[in-house]
């Protein structure tokens, strides 16, 4: 199980994701709508949570330097960017996400993301 921390501008995509991640099994800690409330959240956050699932819309420079934040905040931070733009996913290492989602996705290719995100951890952490 994993906690995760979802920022959506759209109300029912938070809470397809809600929903989604707790039939796979893991929590939903936060939510957000936009980066802005994201990091007010998150500077508040007592424990960070295993993955913070973004939405990236091009328009929008302060979801990079959201993501940016965060990482400063928490360098160990997982970030996963949900976008629609395949530029975008092509650089996402760049802006300062682990992986990402391309959109429309179906929800098995989050959780793979997910699972492989966290098995990553796991391995990374038994060699530490």
């Amino acid at each position: 199980m994993a906690t995760i921390f979802a920022v959506d501008g759209d109300k029912a995509t938070l809470s397809v994701y809600r929903e989604a991640l707790v039939m796979m099994n893991h929590s939903v800690v936060g939510e957000a709508a936009d980066s802005h409330e994201a990091l007010r959240i998150y500077r508040k956050m007592e424990r960070f949570p295993d993955f913070v699932l973004m939405d990236y819309r091009t328009t929008h420079a302060n979801d990079i330097e959201a993501m940016h934040e965060m990482r400063r905040i928490n360098p160990e931070q997982c970030l996963i960017l949900v976008t629609s733009d395949r530029k975008a996913a092509c650089e996402i290492k760049s802006m300062g996400a682990n992986t990402f989602v391309l959109k429309p996705f179906r929800l098995a290719a989050l959780s793979a993301i997910i699972n492989n995100a966290l098995v990553s951890r796991q391995r990374k952490e038994k060699t530490a």
